[in-house]
């Protein structure tokens, strides 16, 4: 699990946002998959309400993904609209932005 999780982080950065949304899918689905090849009927009752916790929180942490999913879906809509309206404002505050940047790059080195 451990290694799967390295990896997700190292290439996360490199998905698209269909990508980025096929993943977290993918990876729900393998929990809850995980959660449904236990024998239930071997483990002790602590166990059993730990697997009921889990599933819990795997259909909560779907819920939350999705509602995340749509915040930034809606967030990159109404950003991509304001680059589109005022396109000056954008190429200003990109290059104030990088200037900002460059000179506190500068400074650290000094």
């Amino acid at each position: 699990m451990t290694t799967a999780i390295k990896h997700h982080n190292r290439t996360h950065a490199h998905l698209s946002h269909n990508d980025h949304k096929a993943r977290h899918t993918q990876v729900a689905e393998e929990a809850e998959g995980l959660l449904d090849r236990l024998s239930l009927s071997s483990l002790s009752e602590e166990a059993k309400e730990l697997v009921g916790r889990l599933r819990e929180n795997v259909a909560s942490l779907k819920v939350s993904a999705a509602a995340a999913q749509k915040q930034i879906e809606e967030g990159f809509h109404a950003t991509e609209k304001q680059i589109k309206q005022h396109p000056w404002v954008a190429v200003g505050v990109a290059s104030t932005v990088g200037v900002v940047i460059g000179y506190l790059l500068r400074r650290r080195r000094e």
